[in-house]
Parts: structure tokens; sequence; C-alpha cells
């Protein structure tokens, strides 16, 4: 009897050792899962910053262009 109880005992703290274990492997899952998305989140948000600083320096440039052609055609017709 005292061997039966012993024996239960030892299978149940087996299984909550299991148990545990298990959770602690869901657990480190997740966290990881969670980093990595993180992780991908701020490069998203980084190739967004980096896009938008790159159409910003895009646009910079057309108006610059746009402007030196303004002033070669005003130029071209005050020779004229």
């Amino acid at each position: 009897m005292l061997f039966n109880r012993r024996r239960n005992q030892a299978v149940r703290h087996n299984f909550y050792a299991l148990r545990s274990k298990r959770a602690l492997v869901v657990l480190n899952q997740a966290i990881a899962i969670h980093q990595r998305r993180c992780t991908s989140i701020m490069e998203q948000r980084e190739e967004l910053e980096n896009k938008k600083r790159f159409a910003l320096r895009e646009e910079e440039a057309a108006k610059r262009r746009n402007y030196h052609k303004m002033i070669e055609l005003a130029q071209g017709h005050s020779h004229h």
C-alpha cells in the first residue's frame, strides 16, 4: 500500500515535472516567436522610414531639376 502510494507520488511528480518542462518549452517558444515578431516589426518600421527618406530625397531632387529646367527655359527665352 505504502509502496503504491509512493509510486503514485513519483508518477505524479514526474507528470508535474514533465508538464512544467513542457510549459517552459512552450513559453520559451512563445518568447522566441514574440521576439522574432518584434524584430521583424522593427525592421519593417526601419524599412518604411528609409523608403520615406528616399522618397523625400527624390522629391527634393526632382524639385531642384525642375527649378534648374525652369531657369534654363527662362534664360533661353530671354536670349531670344
